[in-house]
């Protein structure tokens, strides 16, 4: 039998990028559940009428509940560690994520001249900052 081709193991092994990007995307994800459970427990915590009184709990689960909706609001709420503060906060970590390894993406393709991963990518963020952009529009 032959040993198999040098560049077959080359193929097989994941690059450092996709290692990068992998590693970037678990501790995200892991960051931001474990903030969103911190917030849910501080909430819970403080305000233990939500485990007792579905009026409560309606008020803080209905729509337009008040959650920080702009940074100077957010940062303000996290001074006083409120609990919907840190879901918050998991939540906006969990949305950039995916945009942080859009963005890592990008440098490694312009870093290896594959310009037409890099035009691809370019695009999917730009239609990502578009689509951040019109969501803040009132």
């Amino acid at each position: 039998m032959r040993p198999p081709a040098e560049n077959s193991s080359k193929l097989d092994r994941p690059s450092r990028v996709e290692t990068t990007v992998a590693a970037w995307l678990r501790v995200g994800v892991i960051a931001s559940v474990g903030i969103i459970l911190a917030g849910l427990i501080v909430s819970l915590v403080r305000n233990p009428e939500y485990l007792t009184d579905p009026d409560a709990y309606g008020q803080l689960t209905s729509p337009g509940a008040a959650f920080p909706h702009t940074a100077e609001d957010l940062l303000a709420e996290l001074i006083e560690f409120r609990g919907r503060a840190l879901i918050t906060l998991g939540v906006l970590l969990l949305i950039a994520t995916p945009v942080v390894r859009v963005g890592l993406s990008l440098r490694a393709y312009l870093h290896e001249r594959d310009w037409i991963y890099t035009t691809i990518t370019a695009l999917v963020l730009a239609a990502l900052a578009i689509s951040f952009a019109v969501g803040a529009i009132p």
